[in-house]
Parts: C-alpha cells; sequence; structure tokens
C-alpha cells in the first residue's frame, strides 16, 4: 500500500521571490550606526531611523575610559561617517509604526516629526529589519538624588570633570553607592557596566588627588572582561570597598557641615560607619528603552522579562528573532560595553547581509495555509504560534505569510474548523 501511495505523491511546490537589497535600522546608536556602516560597506542601501532629533545614543555622554580614549570622539566619528556615506539614508525624530511582509520583501510606515505637531509618513520598502533601540539610564530618586547638587550619577560627575565644574583638588572625601536601579525587585538583573564606570572614576578621581578618600559601597564587584586588573588597582591605590546587601541598604542622612552624611553597615565587619563627603555618586544601571513595550507589538517578536528583546536562541542564533529577516543588536538586547555592542552589531549587520546578497529566495514547502472562506477568526492559531507568524488581516480572517511559516503545524492541531 505505501509502494502505491507513493505513486501518486506530489512533490512540494517551491516558489522563487526577488529581495529587496535595502536594510531598515531602528535607533542611532552606536549599535545601529555600526551596523549600517557595516551592511552599506557590503553595498546595500540602508535607511537608520532614530527617534530622537540627534543620533549617538547613550554613548555620547561617556566622556572618557580606562585606557583614555575618548568614546564621546568615537561616537561622533560614527555620526560623521554616517551624514558622509551615500548609501545610508538617517532620518531624526523618526519612528516605525507598522510593518507588513515577510522576510526579504517588508514594507513599512515611518511616522517622522517635522516640527512641533507636525508630522509626515514615510513608506518604505526594505528586505531586512535591525533593531538596535539602545537603552536608558535608570532615572529614580534613590538615595536624595535630585534633591542635593552634591548628589550626582556617575555620568554626570565625568561630565562635570571634563568640563572643569568639578575641582577634584578640593575634594576630601568621594562615596559611590553601585547597584541603584540594578539588582532590585524591579530591575533585578545586573547592567554590566556600573562597577566599571564607578572604579574608571576612582581612579581618576586619584590619577589627580592622590590623598583624595573614596569609598565604594556595593553589593557584588563585577568588572566583566578583562577590567579585574583596574579593580586590583583601585585596591591598591587605597580605594575603600565596603560590601552592603538589601536588607542592609546605605542611608542618605542630612547634611552635617555642609557634607553628605552616609549610614551603611559593612557586612565583612559587622560595623555601622557614619561617611561624611563631599560627593556621593550613585552607579545607575541600564533600563530597557521605554519604547521596547510598543515596538514589540509591531515587529510580533518577544521581549524577556527584563523588558529588553529576546533572541531566537542565545548560543545558535544570538543575533535573530524567531522571525525571519529580524535582528537585534546592542543595549536594546542587553546592557554591555560598547566594544560588545560593536561586535554584537557587526554580527547582526553580517546576518543580514546574508539574506540581502541573494538574488532571490525560495519559499513554499510543507507549510500552514488559511482556507479564509473557512475561517471564523477564532484567534486560535495566532495566539499559538510559537513564531507569531499568523495575524488577522484586513478582511478579518486569519493569514499565514507562506515565507514565515515554519511548518510545525501546532495551528492546524488547534483549528476548530478543521
Amino acid at each position: 500500500m505505501s509502494v502505491a501511495r507513493a505513486a501518486s505523491l506530489e512533490s512540494l511546490e517551491l516558489f522563487s521571490i526577488p529581495i529587496n537589497k535595502k536594510a531598515l535600522i531602528l535607533g542611532a546608536g552606536v549599535a545601529g550606526m555600526t551596523a549600517a556602516l557595516t551592511i552599506s560597506k557590503q553595498g546595500f542601501e540602508v535607511v537608520l531611523i532614530e527617534k530622537k532629533n540627534e543620533p549617538g545614543g547613550l554613548a555620547k555622554r561617556i566622556e572618557y575610559d580606562f585606557e583614555g580614549k575618548q568614546p564621546k570622539k568615537f561616537v561622533e566619528e560614527l555620526i560623521n561617517k554616517i551624514g558622509k556615506d551615500p548609501n545610508i539614508t538617517l532620518l531624526t525624530n523618526s519612528e516605525l509604526t507598522h510593518i507588513a511582509g515577510f522576510v526579504g520583501n517588508f514594507k513599512s510606515k515611518i511616522k517622522r516629526r517635522i516640527k512641533d505637531g507636525e508630522f509626515e509618513q514615510i513608506d518604505i520598502e526594505h528586505g531586512v529589519l535591525i533593531v538596535a533601540t539602545g537603552g536608558e539610564e535608570y532615572q529614580g530618586t534613590d538615595y536624595g538624588y535630585g534633591a542635593n547638587n552634591k548628589i550626582l550619577s556617575q555620568l554626570e560627575f565625568e561630565h562635570k570633570l571634563v568640563e572643569k565644574e568639578i575641582n577634584p583638588e578640593q575634594l576630601e572625601k568621594v562615596v559611590m553607592i553601585q547597584c541603584v536601579g540594578s539588582r532590585t525587585e524591579e530591575h533585578p538583573y545586573c547592567s554590566r557596566v556600573c562597577c566599571g564606570e564607578a572604579i574608571k572614576n576612582a581612579l581618576k578621581l586619584k590619577e589627580i588627588n592622590p590623598g583624595i578618600e573614596i569609598v565604594i559601597l556595593y553589593k557584588d564587584i563585577m568588572t566583566y572582561g578583562f577590567l579585574e586588573q583596574y579593580y586590583t588597582k583601585a585596591r591598591d591605590m587605597g580605594i575603600v570597598f565596603l560590601r552592603y546587601d538589601d536588607n542592609n541598604k546605605p542611608e542618605v542622612l542630612p547634611e552635617m557641615n555642609d557634607k553628605v552624611r552616609v549610614k551603611t553597615i559593612d557586612l565583612s565587619l559587622r560595623r555601622e560607619f557614619l561617611i561624611d563627603c563631599d560627593l556621593l555618586l550613585l552607579s545607575r544601571g541600564i533600563i530597557p528603552s521605554p519604547s521596547n513595550e510598543e515596538l514589540f507589538k509591531i515587529l510580533r517578536v518577544s521581549l524577556i522579562e527584563q523588558g529588553f528583546y529576546e533572541e531566537a536562541h542565545p548560543k545558535l542564533r544570538p543575533v535573530d528573532f524567531a522571525s525571519e529577516g529580524f535582528f537585534l543588536c546592542g543595549l536594546a538586547h542587553t546592557p554591555r560595553h560598547i566594544g560588545e555592542a560593536v561586535a554584537q552589531a557587526q554580527a547582526a549587520a553580517s546576518r543580514a547581509t546574508v539574506i540581502l546578497s541573494q538574488k532571490e529566495l525560495l519559499a513554499g514547502g510543507e507549510v500552514s495555509v488559511v482556507d479564509q472562506d473557512k475561517c471564523v477568526a477564532c484567534l486560535n492559531c495566532v495566539r499559538i504560534c510559537p513564531y507569531q507568524v499568523p495575524f488577522i488581516n484586513e478582511n478579518g480572517v486569519a493569514q499565514i505569510e507562506v515565507t514565515n511559516c515554519y511548518g510545525c503545524g501546532i495551528c492546524v492541531g488547534v483549528c476548530p474548523v478543521l
């Protein structure tokens, strides 16, 4: 019987689809601009959109690193390269409002603010999309931030230091508090960059004023990558590290003699300390971009519990979304250092050019197809698909793009019509 059945089988139909050779990138921070330049070098057009009125992202606020380099200048160089590249179109004050289509042939609508209260809609056709919407610095009022001009964030401090608004030679004692806005109930993850930022600024202060006393209050020191050597150097230079936990958090008390008074308990010594300091610096964590909550619905992709975008697979497809043709990089994925963001952006761009470099895509095979005359729009297939492929079209019935379907058959099992 099987042999007889095989004689009547027909081969699965495959058909070719031309590919639009243009890329759309959301976010013009370090990751977004790096991805755009990488794709442009391969000879493909790129449309780079930025929600704010200028590119650069969070990295524009970083004045120096451990080696004395200036990330701010690196960002400015990227912006200049973007402006001179004929393959790249930069749209500021812009955001994605709608996307349709499938890998190799997407159609997006961009809303661009011309001036206050006036917008224009731009339609863009493209073959791939990279999400590089970045992240933001935590903006809470923890430890009296905003109520006292002697309580600053690390980024604010280094800006004032470079602009000579703060003279380290006039400071006697500085306290830094780690994990502000990170490793909490609201944001339970480590932001990766905060400990390095604090140690970097502490070493800078010691370099200018060797006699200054610096106390860093921490939960755990996380010097990712090759930064452990700077932690060792900080200890050798006399910078004091006192450990606290969530049950014994530091407290900021009313000022005493024009000093910021900090009360803390060192878990190692089991002793309480009162520290009067000239400056209190807060190492504030990185939080997801607020735009993620709306954008993930438009793109029909997944967010992890903390609000960052989720990759298809952390080992096998670390810069891909589950949806074909969508990629991610930078702080939109998770908090990371600039070097890591650049490497991930180049990886995402390389994955995107794999698609753009092809002449056509083959689609079809064993995939699900909706009989729209019988569909009752129960939404079962829309809810259960692990790849978020089915959607309700303008006719009010389910539709599955053949090129996006993985052929798993889960939707067939829940369809009430079958």
